[in-house]
């Protein structure tokens, strides 16, 4: 009998926040034996599991120990499970991606993980970097695509900077943040 996709999500939630790495394996593995493409719902499960892990962290059910260490063994996980299944993507566009000014790479590191697993070559432009630094880290490397993470508001205000900076050589960006409260972040240049 497959297992549901709620229960499974359920359950790995529970084995992330006890930090049971061993448990979080074994239910990628009952994915694995009872799906015939079992990577679509790996993905999702882990999709799920993550967010729901951030919105308990939001409404403080959860810890910020919890998130980061989910993050670290979702890695894991993905590593093992969509190493050998992946395939390569072909594209035409270089993507980079960036942390702006914050230290903190686990957004980032997740979208890495999640692009790399479905075949997209990724290049990491580092971590706190200034919107200046990100503009020319752009210019050199043939960037077609900057995805740009940023923890803290002050970071993600600055968005609008890279924008400015690489205007007429420049124009795909795409960023995230962990700032749902913030609802001018549009408004105020953030995308």
């Amino acid at each position: 009998m497959i297992a549901d996709v709620t229960d499974l999500t359920s359950q790995l939630v529970a084995a992330l926040k006890n930090l049971d790495s061993l448990q979080s394996k074994q239910i990628m593995k009952t994915i694995e034996n009872e799906h015939t493409d079992p990577y679509p719902v790996i993905e999702q499960i882990l999709i799920q599991s993550l967010e729901q892990i951030g919105l308990e962290w939001e409404e403080g059910t959860a810890a910020l120990s919890q998130v980061y260490m989910s993050g670290i063994i979702v890695e894991s996980l993905i590593t093992q499970h969509f190493k050998e299944a992946r395939s390569h993507h072909p594209q035409d566009k270089k993507i980079g991606i960036v942390t702006l000014a914050d230290q903190h790479t686990l957004g980032k590191k997740l979208v890495s993980m999640m692009l790399f697993a479905q075949g997209y070559q990724i290049s990491d432009l580092g971590q706190g970097l200034t919107p200046e630094q990100i503009a020319l880290a752009v210019s050199e490397q043939g960037i077609d695509i900057l995805l740009v993470s940023s923890l803290m508001l002050p970071a993600a205000l600055q968005v609008k900077k890279i924008k400015i900076l690489t205007w007429g050589f420049y124009k795909n960006y795409c960023g995230w943040s962990s700032l749902p409260f913030e609802s001018t972040l549009v408004e105020r240049g953030w995308r």
